[in-house]
């Protein structure tokens, strides 16, 4: 009995000392790692991230149609000249008698149609610059919260690390123990399906390692084969709070804020100035335009001018008038639904935030400094053989466990408060 409490004092020892030695090393050590804070991390993103990239393309084209809509329509130039023909078995001299034509023609758009086109190119381009900063809004909420969830499933996995070394250590003494009759199988058993489940959760760990390392690298545009390790101000982090401001001026700024509301409210502008266009469409535009004709008319050189008007009987643009009309209609309901969207998104996330930054002020923050401190005083005492192994293990287990919901708790609020930002459409949160 005595051989056996002196070889887990020392396993306890040595198991110890490298767990809490291995929780300080950091996730990777790999050559290629990149320490991000989260302002470079969003410089990067700025500068690089294809899909924002891509949208300002979008933006130049569309400003490029503002330019085409302004043009004016080119002229139209017509030559006809006579096919030389014999005549009592002679040809013609087409210099001097065969006939020639030159007509010149250019069309004029009345009712302001170029200007209103102009226009409508005009809100297009502003919808598109819209649709780049939502989708700015968006991508910058992903790059924040998988920032700060990698920070906090790296700590996670650090812990899994320290208590598997541990765990993994106990068990291959306990084995040996067991084999020369000195402890129970149900001993090793216990300390077995404590090693298996502490693996299971670190695989989970890893695995959101691993997607918040994807998704990092996507949107900065690092390499491949970098490592990204944020670099996170925990000081900042705690001075995250809801109290600066009331949901009511939240409502106020997602108002002016959010893109993708202006992108509606722009929705409505362009169908009112293409329902404007509409009607200009039904005036008759006229081509004005002259003529010269050689040896074709009552004279030899014939000078004309014409004018050319469609007359408007039967089609005076009713059909597309009257779809304009119904689609502005239709992007004003759509504009009301999204504000109502909006606000209901802004209050939720709001009422998020609140519940988990009050749950996280009132946790203790020595918490996990003193749980540490216990953990210590449970393994002397099981080395002084005053409690179970049974007992130790639960200790062992239930410490992991609020050690990692910890963890989560930190990432619950953190996410939530970034909600705040982009349900508001601004980062109010800073």
């Amino acid at each position: 009995m005595s051989f056996r409490l002196v070889a887990i004092n020392i396993i306890f020892l040595v198991t110890f000392a490298s767990g809490f030695s291995i929780a300080q090393q950091p996730a990777s050590s790999k050559s290629d790692t990149l320490r991000l804070t989260v302002d470079t991390a969003e410089k990067l993103f700025l500068k690089n991230n294809l899909a924002l990239i891509g949208q300002k393309f979008q933006i130049e084209a569309d400003r490029a149609q503002i330019i085409q809509a302004k043009l004016f329509q080119n002229p139209n130039f017509y030559f006809e000249s006579s096919v030389p023909t014999s005549l009592n078995g002679n040809f013609y001299d087409p210099t001097m008698h065969s006939e020639n034509s030159v007509q010149v023609q250019q069309l004029f758009y009345l009712a302001g149609k170029r200007k209103k086109r102009a226009e409508v190119e005009k809100i297009n381009t502003n919808i598109s610059e819209y649709e780049y900063y939502n989708i700015l809004r968006q991508l910058r909420n992903e790059l924040y919260v998988s920032f700060y969830q990698l920070n906090y499933q790296i700590q996670s996995l650090k812990i899994y690390n320290r208590q598997l070394v541990s765990a993994k250590q106990i068990a291959d003494a306990m084995d040996e123990q067991y084999k020369k009759g000195n402890i129970s199988l149900k001993e090793v058993t216990r300390i077995k399906a404590l090693v298996f489940s502490l693996e299971s959760a670190k695989l989970d760990v890893l695995s959101d390692v691993y997607d918040k390392e994807n998704s990092l690298r996507i949107l900065t545009r690092t390499p491949a084969q970098s490592f990204v390790l944020p670099v996170a101000d925990e000081n900042k982090i705690e001075s995250f709070s809801t109290n600066n401001f009331s949901l009511q001026q939240l409502l106020v700024t997602s108002d002016t804020a959010r893109y993708d509301l202006k992108e509606s409210e722009f929705a409505v502008k362009r169908e009112e100035a293409k329902l404007s266009l509409e009607k200009a469409n039904a005036v008759p535009d006229v081509s004005v335009g002259g003529v010269y004709d050689r040896a074709g008319s009552f004279v030899q050189n014939y000078t004309g001018a014409g004018v050319s008007v469609p007359l408007p009987v039967w089609n005076r643009n009713q059909g597309n008038i009257k779809t304009e009309k119904n689609l502005v209609e239709l992007r004003k309901t759509e504009l009301e639904e999204k504000k109502n969207e909006v606000h209901n998104e802004v209050t939720s996330a709001f009422a998020k935030a609140n519940e988990a930054d009050k749950l996280y002020k009132s946790f203790d923050k020595s918490f996990a400094s003193d749980y540490d401190k216990l953990i210590t005083g449970i393994t002397m005492e099981y080395q002084k053989r005053n409690i179970s192994l049974l007992e130790f293990l639960d200790h062992y287990e239930t410490y992991t466990e609020s050690m990692s919901q910890i963890t989560h708790l930190r990432n619950l609020r953190i996410e939530a408060l970034e909600g705040i930002n982009l349900t508001t459409g601004t980062i109010v949160i800073k």
